[in-house]
């Protein structure tokens, strides 16, 4: 009888080696995915902790030196170019340390990109980093012809910190035009001189009578510029643009607990809250701090000071209301500097988002204002018929301005007496 255990088919001599070699095939392709996949994967964490690295690096250095330079930070003036200058070598040599030797340009996705620009926030700088790396690979390129590629990306904002508004002097918020209401407004038979500082409009730029406008920085109007017949010089020439400034906002400030009611004619106050702030014939000496009101404050007669050093002043924030001085009171109001001041360094008067009130910045010859007034609902007036006030180192930004008197007026943009805004470096992706 025949043994049919023994019986073996020929056709089947060999297949052994061929199910082995496809299994190697296969633990191969299951060994290159395990170590290949890893080794891809933890190369592009490294890649893009090094992007996000450079471009941190970039933004900072960027935020640092415009902070150091306390120059306007415009998208297209000087100190732009350097900052962008500074950020893209900070961002370089960032990316060096991490072996990675970056081109000044994204065109073989393994550069940097720096560019200014503005939202409603403000003027801002990107830093754009881009990384490309090749993958050494255990088996994977015996599967794949090409190279094994990582490409990353980063971009970091920062917020250049500096005077609010691009650093122009003068700034009307408000974005439509009623008659003559509605933008900047020059009036009078007087000169004006703004130094170190431009004028911009949302809306309408108005001149009228024979005031004379000298201006060591640009104007900027957004939708009309109406002369009505003045007769005065102005210089430089209005530009229309359609670049609408963003509304700037500060945060309301804690006004604390301590309530001091009415001041009825002058004395000496302290911070705190207060009703109203009336003074008709005496002095009103203000010692250094933050005074909150919660309606008018306004003076007809006497002087307004603010006592104690130099380098600490006052925040007049108002919540309804308005801020009113007659033009024959000697004023002489400065914002703090000190950062340790209740105050909010630089900005000598706010009315508060929401309050329509007006800001009447008046005076004799002997007054002074330093600091940023600042409405951003409300309107802004700046010298009066026989108004003599003439030492503004002031920021004025409110919903409208007007400026006008009989009267030689000097308007002085100083960084150092204004409110500026903090710098803010984030990774947007």
């Amino acid at each position: 009888m025949k043994n049919t255990l023994q019986h073996k088919d020929k056709k089947e001599n060999g297949q052994i080696l061929i199910i082995v070699a496809v299994a190697m095939v296969a633990l191969l392709g299951f060994a290159a995915l395990a170590l290949d996949g890893g080794m891809y994967y933890s190369d592009r964490r490294y890649d893009q902790n090094a992007a996000d690295e450079s471009a941190l690096a970039g933004a900072g250095a960027a935020a640092r030196f415009i902070q150091d330079s306390g120059g306007s930070f415009k998208c297209g003036n000087q100190l732009s170019q350097d900052a962008i200058q500074v950020a893209e070598t900070a961002a370089i040599q960032r990316a060096a340390s991490n072996n990675f030797a970056l081109a000044n340009n994204l065109g073989n996705q393994h550069g940097i990109l720096v560019e200014c620009g503005t939202d409603d926030t403000g003027v801002y700088i990107d830093v754009q980093v881009m990384v490309t790396s090749e993958v050494n690979t255990s088996f994977a390129h015996l599967f794949y012809k090409g190279k094994l590629k990582n490409t990353v990306e980063a971009m970091a904002r920062t917020y250049a910190g500096g005077p609010m508004s691009n650093g122009e002097a003068i700034v009307a918020l408000l974005q439509e035009c009623h008659g003559n209401n509605g933008g900047v407004e020059f009036d009078g038979d007087s000169l004006v001189d703004i130094q170190n500082g431009g004028v911009h409009s949302n809306a309408c730029l108005v001149v009228n009578g024979s005031v004379s406008i000298n201006v060591n920085g640009d104007i900027y109007y957004v939708t009309d510029y109406d002369r009505h017949g003045a007769s005065g010089d102005i210089s430089p020439t209005p530009t229309q643009t359609s670049n609408k400034l963003p509304d700037p906002t500060i945060a309301a400030p804690d006004c604390g607990t301590t309530d001091h009611g009415k001041v009825k004619n002058g004395g000496s106050i302290t911070p705190g809250n207060y009703s109203e702030i009336k003074v008709t014939s005496n002095d009103l000496v203000m010692a250094p701090g933050l005074y909150c009101v919660d309606g008018d404050f306004k003076a007809t007669g006497g002087t307004i000071s603010v006592s104690e050093s130099d380098d600490d002043g006052v925040t007049i924030y108002i919540r309804n209301g308005s801020f009113s001085m007659g033009g024959n009171v000697v004023v002489n109001l400065r914002a703090a500097m000190n950062e340790n001041s209740s105050a909010i360094p630089g900005l000598l008067i706010y009315l508060a988002e929401g309050n329509t009130g007006e800001a009447s910045i008046l005076g004799t010859g002997d007054s002074s204002y330093r600091g940023t007034v600042f409405a951003p609902d409300g309107d802004i007036e700046v010298g009066g018929t026989g108004s003599n006030v003439s030492n503004l180192y002031s920021q004025f930004i409110g919903a409208t301005v007007m400026i006008h008197g009989t009267s030689d007026m000097n308007i002085t943009f100083d960084d150092d007496m204004i409110v500026q805004n903090a710098s803010d470096v984030s990774l947007a992706r």
